[in-house]
């Protein structure tokens, strides 16, 4: 398995007493969650942030998250704390796109630094950087602390965002 991250059910979510607690090692990814999971993450995408490119973006996040078996609502989280959707977006240290890659991590990540605001480009290099650290540290949220260089608040923010999606696909 190259990443340990997995769909949360709805059931699992309302019974944990805190977000945070959830960890992917409980559950299992399910292929029918890639297939339902684009149309979700178009229509969250619209909601939060009415870009063109909505279908573009969660195309790319379910593509991406399929190759690291990563549940692309975890990703599709991630990008909404990161940039809101917005390809263009730039962070306060120059961090660049969608999932928000820095200088140093996009060389580590085998991304041409010129191609960062690219859509599927930056998608497949922020989930590459998930998916190692899900690998390494075994939980959801510790991998969201650590994406964002250890912040407990910033993995809360994630984790709220991923619950809330995950809710919203099991009413589907």
């Amino acid at each position: 398995m190259k990443g340990r991250a997995a769909i949360i059910l709805a059931s699992t979510i309302l019974a944990s007493s805190s977000a945070t607690a959830i960890e992917p090692h409980t559950a299992v990814v399910h292929v029918a969650v890639y297939d339902s999971a684009e149309n979700a993450i178009a229509a969250r995408i619209a909601k939060v942030n009415r870009k063109r490119d909505a279908a573009e973006i969660a195309k790319a996040i379910v593509a991406a998250a399929k190759y690291y078996e990563i549940d692309p609502l975890l990703v599709a989280a991630v990008v909404e704390v990161e940039s809101a959707y917005d390809p263009r977006a730039v962070g306060p240290i120059g961090e660049r796109g969608l999932m928000q890659i820095r200088k140093s991590t996009a060389k580590d990540l085998g991304l041409n630094w010129a191609d960062a605001f690219l859509i599927e480009e930056n998608i497949w290099a922020g989930t590459k950087y998930l998916s190692w650290h899900l690998a390494d540290y075994g939980s959801v949220a510790k991998a969201a602390s650590r994406y964002n260089g250890g912040s407990s608040a910033y993995a809360a923010k994630v984790m709220l965002r991923y619950n809330r999606m995950a809710l919203a696909q099991a009413h589907l």
